[in-house]
């Protein structure tokens, strides 16, 4: 025997149904538009307490108890890497230069130019004219 599918006056009374959008999307009974100007997240973005960056930040703002001077672990830092370069560590020396000169970029050269530059131009054509059938 096939069980038979209840109708839908009864599959409401029992609470099988609910209305759902036509691209099956879930309930859409308890959707509201928003009132002009009003925000849908209006305590904003969360903000970033418990990423390592922000408390790395901030304990290296901190003035570390070790220290004499009463310095902060940033200062020492900066300190230990001047002295490490004053040395003669070549990693030390490089940092130091990346950060005050900006990063040495690699030069790229490029041979037969011109030739390059005409099958580049070539291709393109051929591109287009296939585009245009």
């Amino acid at each position: 025997m096939k069980k038979q599918k209840p109708t839908k006056k009864k599959a409401v009374k029992q609470g099988k149904t609910s209305r759902t959008s036509p691209k099956g999307r879930g309930n859409v009974t308890n959707l509201k538009s928003w009132k002009p100007g009003q925000s849908g997240n209006p305590k904003g973005r969360p903000k970033k307490a418990d990423c390592l960056t922000s408390l790395l930040k901030e304990e290296m703002e901190k003035i570390d108890p070790e220290d004499k001077g009463k310095r902060t672990h940033k200062e020492l830092i900066v300190l230990a890497t001047m002295c490490l370069a004053k040395n003669g560590n070549a990693t030390a020396l490089k940092e130091i230069w990346e950060r005050m000169d900006g990063k040495v970029r690699d030069k790229l050269e490029l041979t037969g130019g011109a030739e390059l530059v005409q099958r580049l131009i070539e291709g393109r054509k051929r591109a287009a004219e296939r585009n245009r059938n």
